[in-house]
């Protein structure tokens, strides 16, 4: 196996489909592949966002924090768990080069997450 079915980006195809779960649900949908294939909780990615979320509202309260700070943060900290998972997803589907994707999908998890 080379990589995943659906590539980067490919969420401009079918925009019902392939940009409303992504968009509205996309711990839903990543909590059911990640149990499926055994690699996480179907709960972590929801528990994570919601964590994310909590700290962040809090990071906020801090006087003088700078603005953006706190969701910046925590994106970047979503994204750590997700492309990790990710590669464990790759692992378990026996891609050819499971690692090699890490940074990619770490910034695309921070800036385009509907685009993975």
């Amino acid at each position: 196996h080379e990589d995943f079915v659906h590539g980067r980006f490919e969420c401009f195809k079918d925009l019902v489909f392939f940009l409303l779960w992504p968009l509205a649900f996309m711990q839903v949908r990543m909590g059911d592949t990640l149990s499926t294939a055994g690699v996480a909780s179907y709960w972590a990615p929801a528990l994570v966002f919601l964590g994310s979320r909590v700290i962040a509202n809090l990071m906020g309260v801090v006087p003088g924090m700078i603005a953006g700070l706190p969701t910046t943060s925590m994106l970047l900290w979503q994204a750590f768990f997700y492309a990790t998972w990710r590669g464990d997803l790759r692992r378990r589907l026996k891609s050819s080069s499971p690692d090699r994707h890490y940074c990619e999908d770490l910034l695309l998890y921070t800036c385009c997450a509907p685009c993975l």
